[in-house]
């Protein structure tokens, strides 16, 4: 099979209706399906290499299940995996996925990837600095949607953020 399988291919090999497979696949399926005929359909969609179609699945819910973690150098460090790793394991705990781009100090990339976010329609932006240090938030960031990592917003109470405790650190290391 050179194409990507449907619902509806999901649905002939598990002899069942493709609105049963769509209750399975959208968390439905509960009170809805027998258990013998879930696993039926969860058999023939993994037989089959299925995964439901996420583009249509964001239209329909006007929700992408993306984040997005906009950068100026993290990506590049070799220091800040963990933060990357916290921020996808975070967002895979609530049903997402993180996409990462970095301007690397750049203003006008920057602009260019916030504008790929939008695109995207990603449902909320990390906004994430290398270094502590108070920045400029682009105005073109949701305040609402977007949270800071590793820095402070210029405007006060503007903008939600995760810093880490430097001067705790220091004083639990000397203790």
């Amino acid at each position: 099979m050179n194409r990507r399988p449907t619902a509806r291919d999901v649905a002939e090999l598990a002899g069942v209706s493709r609105a049963a497979v769509s209750f399975v696949f959208s968390g439905r399926a509960a009170g809805n399906l027998s258990a013998g005929t879930q696993e039926r359909i969860k058999k023939a969609a993994d037989e089959l290499g299925y995964r439901p179609d996420e583009v249509a699945r964001s239209l329909r819910r006007k929700r992408s299940a993306v984040i997005g973690l906009l950068s100026d150098e993290i990506a590049t460090s070799p220091f800040a995996g963990r933060m990357v790793l916290g921020a996808m394991d975070a967002a895979r705990e609530r049903g997402h996925q993180v996409l990462l781009l970095e301007s690397r100090n750049d203003p006008a990339a920057e602009t260019e990837a916030i504008a790929e976010l939008r695109a995207r329609r990603v449902d909320g932006v990390v906004y994430a600095a290398m270094s502590m240090r108070r920045t400029q938030v682009p105005d073109s960031l949701d305040p609402a949607r977007t949270v800071l990592a590793n820095c402070l917003p210029q405007q006060p109470n503007s903008y939600a953020y995760v810093v880490a405790d430097e001067r705790g650190g220091g004083r639990s290391a000397v203790d």
